[in-house]
């Protein structure tokens, strides 16, 4: 079996542009039954395919987590202008924790690059929820407004066994 496919290797090599223009006729003349088949087969078909794919990212990220990581990390600290050596240091600095509120940065908790739009600069390390917290304030007068309402709203905040969250 072997020599079949050495041979059927070897006359595609010898013939290779003639059957790929042959290909390419033959997709020009019958594009709109191909496609309408293809079309047809997805619909038919359309939740194993998703499973399919689902299942084949999820593997290669199981596989490949690690390095999706590391460069997805390197690629936003590329936009900010640090290095990973640079992310890991202000990690040690701030004591793995989020430079606002303290939470522990580590598994399960995403850290986030605190950066100044408008100079383009890296600040700190926040957690998932302070830099969103930033993010839609903007400012420091916002912040201090919505401090001082939900202190003055307290007893709205107030959790089920009476103390202030």
């Amino acid at each position: 079996m072997s020599n079949n496919k050495e041979a059927q290797a070897a006359h595609y090599q010898a013939h290779k542009e003639e059957i790929k223009a042959r290909c390419k006729a033959y997709y020009k003349a019958h594009k709109d039954d191909i496609l309408a088949r293809k079309k047809a087969y997805y619909q038919a078909n359309r939740e194993k395919i998703r499973e399919t794919k689902r299942a084949r990212r999820e593997k290669y990220r199981e596989k490949n987590s690690e390095k999706l990581r590391a460069r997805r990390k390197k690629h936003r600290l590329g936009l900010y202008g640090i290095t990973l050596d640079q992310w890991d240091r202000q990690l040690l600095l701030q004591d793995n924790r989020c430079a606002a509120c303290g939470d522990i940065l580590g598994a399960g908790t995403s850290s986030h690059a605190d950066h100044s739009h408008a100079l383009g600069h890296f600040r700190s390390i926040l957690c998932r929820r302070c830099n969103c917290a930033e993010g839609h304030l903007k400012t420091v007068d916002r912040a201090r407004k919505l401090y001082l309402w939900m202190e003055k709203e307290a007893l709205f905040y107030a959790s089920k066994n009476g103390t202030v969250t």
